[in-house]
């Protein structure tokens, strides 16, 4: 629960508007008792905090919040006395935006935020010195980044208001730190501060107040000491994106890549496979951690919805995966005219086939063969040496992998891992009897489009699957642009025979028992191994079910379906999803044609490298669903809430490299925009959670009494007992006494029947709702009952759960078993 409230508070913090501009101020002495003057936050933080939220004035940013168009679509989906209860689900998520704060005057001058700050390292001990010297490989690890939140104020008054009714509701929503009359008052490093039960440290620095753990706040008092020392407001990077991205009224949001990239450096570790060549290595480059200088997101708000643009700065001297996947050329992206109406995801994107295949799939494929090659013939002289040592009745010799790392860090050089790079693509261009990376070029186009959500026709949701199963209603396909069909049909013919005839793999067979080396293949012997896999696959291919619909060619392939048009590749998920796009040339209705996704298009402007749109029903499903969990009583909604006020706005993003690769830009349209979704699914899925944890909690609690009540009666002649006598002779583990107090929202109510030859136990939800929905019943006869009651009491004529719905061998009591027969002894 705290982490995921950890997590909504940072997706909820990036649902405010930003904050203006402040003068920066020299800190005074800090004081838990007289905040003095206006201190931002941004002078306070170090220059390497990982990373940074902040709100402007909490006044606008609930304004904002309100005058959206899904606030007052969800405002019309409660039910009435939902919607005048203190308790709703709008309510509390303007409680949680506001941070609790509710005094009018504070909120106009209180902007409230966290920053993640990567603690000093400690001291070394002798244990890591020790380590240090016996292992270049040995390297300290960053401790982990410390959250610490803020309440910054303009006034005195205010600031002390706001403070006090932000750490009632923290103590309240997020963490237990305590309440304020618990707080003690106390002397850190030469500072007044608030001391939490929890060990976290609150102080004052002029009118800003900060909470965190220790080790974030001996960074901060030791920046104040040292005022030579850089802070965030001195950090050029963060000052020029800002700048760049701040809008008038929005949210501001920053991650800093130099903090980022020593964290995962340090949690990855240098030693082993992490040197040149290893797989780590290679995947460390390819995701371009180090090469990532930074990364912000700002938010605007508007009355259909929220604009969130973001942008990553990348270091143009170091190989990133985003800034390879987004290089190919402008396009137009053509598929929209294939796909049907109503589609509810569609991402079209440009790639450069040349480059993923330079940046990307040469690094993953051949990348560890120098760093394989040499394990191998480490694993070879080991195993020389271990028989060896078992021939001369020796201890065979175990595996020192600092040894191994520190040969591997002296032999593995640039120069040889290039070199195996280039032998192992000349092996398998050979092997496939084409150049891969020139085919790639020659057959594909650039446009890659996804489709999910496809509305199938009445047709073909009604077609069976192998199993008889009518289909899903809805439908996914992929378009791989091509530019030759008849070609790009040969070369994936050809790449099938390689991967399914084992070509890939003769490597492994080319060596006896021995891991001698066989002599390396004539070109003919490879020509004539490829003829031999090709003529192979095309039967196979043949083979494959096919139908020809309209003159296009439809294969089904394991799970999927391909079929090859003029200009695309298609793959789907049916042989009807294929058709049904087809007819659309014939008087269907293509996404191209609908108004929702012309309107978000037009948006985006001309050609780009990535457009995404996403329908309204996605966002209106979360929306409802967390109605649905949040509500009292569910039944009393609508059934169709989405008629009674449809949410229309679609959302749509464009991305794209800018500035010669430096950096990656997307500009995305929603109604609740990035962190709003996802805050909206956690909420949703956190209420759901508890609701059910309750609800099992009690229904746990029954199923171990009825347990403890079999096993009574099975020793006492079929008689049950109370609870009393029942705890007394604790002929289970189960702690009886639980049924007697409220536990988890749950009233349990138990009578024993005349003469005790059976009894009924119930379960009822305290306070119906959230905290619990479902009623409990059990009894003698082992059913185990359950109804939503609206509050009331279960009875033995409601539904019946499967006995061994929690898995338990509960049919054998916890009596012990009979001795085993002696064993036979052997003749």
């Amino acid at each position: 629960m705290k982490q995921l409230i950890s997590a909504l508070l940072v997706f909820a913090l990036l649902l405010q508007p930003l904050f203006g501009q402040t003068t920066i101020q020299t800190p005074a002495k800090s004081s838990s008792e007289a905040p003095t003057e206006i201190v931002p936050i941004e002078d306070l933080l170090p220059a390497d905090t990982l990373a940074y939220i902040a709100s402007t004035n909490l006044a606008g940013l609930l304004h904002s919040f309100q005058l959206l168009d899904v606030y007052k679509v969800a405002q019309s989906r409660l039910p009435k006395e939902e919607s005048e209860s203190g308790d709703n689900p709008l309510s509390v998520v303007t409680k949680f935006l506001s941070f609790g704060i509710g005094n009018s005057r504070a909120l106009e001058d209180t902007r409230i935020g966290l920053s993640l700050i990567l603690p000093e390292m400690p001291p070394e001990t002798e244990a890591e010195k020790n380590a240090s010297a016996e292992s270049q490989q040995s390297e300290r690890r960053q401790p982990n980044p410390i959250i610490l939140v803020f309440v910054e104020g303009s006034r005195i008054e205010d600031a002390r208001q706001a403070r006090e009714q932000f750490l009632a509701y923290y103590n309240e929503t997020f963490e237990p730190i305590g309440k304020l009359s618990e707080i003690k008052q106390s002397n850190y490093k030469g500072v007044k501060v608030d001391r939490f039960k929890t060990g976290d440290i609150g102080l004052w620095f002029g009118a800003t107040y900060v909470l965190s753990q220790p080790a974030a706040i001996d960074r901060l008092l030791n920046l104040r000491e040292d005022r030579r020392a850089e802070r965030l407001a001195d950090n050029q990077d963060f000052i020029r994106t800002k700048t760049q991205m701040m809008p008038q009224t929005g949210i501001f949001a920053y991650l800093n890549g130099k903090p980022l990239t020593r964290l995962v450096e340090t949690s990855l570790g240098r030693g082993g496979d992490f040197s040149m060549g290893g797989m780590s290595s290679i995947m460390s480059t390819m995701l371009g951690a180090a090469s990532v200088k930074s990364a912000a997101l700002a938010t605007t708000f508007d009355r259909e919805g929220v604009v969130d643009r973001l942008q990553i700065n990348f270091d143009p001297a170091k190989k990133n995966i985003l800034a390879t996947l987004f290089s190919g050329p402008k396009n137009e992206f053509k598929a929209a005219q294939y796909i049907p109406a109503g589609t509810e995801i569609l991402i079209s994107h440009s790639l450069d086939w040349t480059k993923i295949y330079d940046d990307l799939y040469v690094s993953m494929m051949y990348g560890s063969a120098a760093y394989q090659e040499l394990m191998q013939q480490y694993y070879a002289e080991l195993e020389t040496k271990r028989k060896e040592a078992v021939a001369n009745k020796q201890k065979p010799p175990e595996m020192d992998w600092s040894a191994i790392n520190q040969r591997i860090k002296s032999e593995l050089t640039e120069e040889r891992v290039q070199k195996k790079i280039k032998e192992r693509e000349e092996e398998v261009n050979k092997e496939l009897g084409f150049v891969l990376r020139d085919e790639a070029a020659k057959d594909l186009a650039n446009e890659v489009t996804v489709a999910w959500g496809i509305p199938k026709t009445l047709a073909a949701t009604l077609a069976k699957n192998d199993d008889e199963k009518p289909k899903d209603a809805e439908g996914w396909a992929v378009f791989v642009g091509i530019k030759d069909r008849v070609a790009t049909q040969q070369a994936l013919i050809k790449a099938f025979a390689y991967v399914m005839g084992g070509m890939g793999n003769s490597r492994d067979d080319d060596k006896d028992e021995n891991q001698k080396i066989k002599p390396v293949k004539t070109e003919e012997q490879l020509k004539q191994e490829r003829e031999l896999r090709t003529k192979n696959a095309q039967s196979a291919w043949a083979m494959m079910p096919t139908e020809i619909y309209k003159k296009v060619e439809i294969k089904s392939v394991f799970a999927a379906h391909l079929a090859f048009s003029d200009e695309y590749l298609i793959v789907a998920d049916s042989k009807e999803t294929i058709k049904q796009m087809l007819d659309l040339s014939e008087g269907g209705r293509a996404i191209a044609t609908d108004f929702n996704y012309s309107r978000a298009m037009s948006s985006l402007g001309g050609a780009g490298l990535t457009k995404v749109f996403v329908g309204p029903k996605m966002f209106d499903d979360t929306l409802n669903g967390f109605i649905k969990s949040w509500v009292t009583n569910p039944s009393t909604l609508d059934p169709d809430l989405s008629q009674r006020a449809p949410l229309n706005v679609p959302a749509t993003a464009a991305a794209g490299i800018e500035s010669e690769n430096n950096s990656l830009k997307l500009e995305l349209f929603s109604p609740l925009g990035i962190a709003g979704t996802v805050a909206l699914w956690g909420f949703g899925s956190d209420v759901k959670q508890t609701t059910d944890r309750k609800e099992n909690q009690a229904r746990q609690n029954l199923w171990e009494l009825r347990k403890a009540q079999k096993v009574y009666a099975q020793k006492h002649k079929n008689q049950y007992a109370t609870l009393e006598v029942l705890a007394k002779a604790k002929v289970t583990a189960f702690d009886v006494e639980t049924l007697k107090s409220e536990e988890g929202n749950y009233k349990f109510a138990f009578t024993l029947k005349p003469g005790g030859k059976g009894y009924e136990a119930t379960a009822t939800p305290i306070k119906y709702g959230r905290q619990g929905r479902k009623s409990f019943f059990i009894d003698e006869s082992d059913k185990l009952r359950v109804a939503d009651k609206q509050g009331a009491v279960a009875t033995a004529n409601d539904e019946v759960i499967e006995e061994r719905v929690f898995g338990e061998e509960d049919d054998k009591p916890d009596v012990p078993l009979p001795p085993p027969p002696p064993a036979k002894r052997k003749k």
